[in-house]
Formats: C-alpha cells, sequence, structure tokens
C-alpha cells in the first residue's frame, strides 16, 4: 500500500472544545442539584430514589465527558482513516 491512497481525516478540535464545555455545564449542574436539592409538587420528580439517580448520574457523565473529550482534544492521531484496505478509526 503506498500513503498516496490514504486520506486521514482529523477530529474537529472545534466540535470537541464545544463538547467539553457541554460536559463542565453538565458536571456543574449535577453539583448544583445535589447541593441545593430542588424541590417540585409533582410526585413523580419528587421521588428521593429518582433525584439521586439524576444528581449522581449526570455528576458522573459530567467527569466521564471531561475525562475523554480531553483526552481526545490532545491526541493528535486523525479521527478516521480510508485506505485501500478500509475504514479505520
Amino acid at each position: 500500500m503506498t500513503d498516496n491512497n490514504r486520506i486521514e481525516i482529523s477530529l474537529s478540535k472545534a466540535k470537541l472544545t464545544k463538547l467539553l464545555i457541554f460536559s463542565v455545564l453538565f458536571l456543574l449542574g449535577g453539583l448544583w442539584m445535589i447541593i441545593s436539592n430542588p424541590q417540585t409538587s409533582n410526585p413523580v420528580f419528587n421521588n428521593p430514589v429518582l433525584k439521586t439517580i439524576a444528581f449522581y448520574g449526570s455528576t458522573i457523565m459530567g467527569l466521564f465527558g471531561i475525562y475523554f473529550f480531553t483526552k481526545k482534544l490532545f491526541d493528535k492521531e486523525p479521527g478516521l482513516i480510508l485506505s485501500e484496505q478500509g475504514i479505520c478509526d
């Protein structure tokens, strides 16, 4: 295989930065919900088990997003490689 038939598509740094910002906002929203413990008049959404799962779930998802998007943001490898052998991501 020659390198002339190989197409490398890099990851969009702008999109990764936007996703990183949304992950930080998701984390901050989860932490705010844990600290303030908002109350609603709806009995379904005021369920303590459901609220705890939502609060901690959003915090964990925000942390995972921050970790993975930061890791990909500083990664120098291409996001997608098209070659004669096929597609490699």
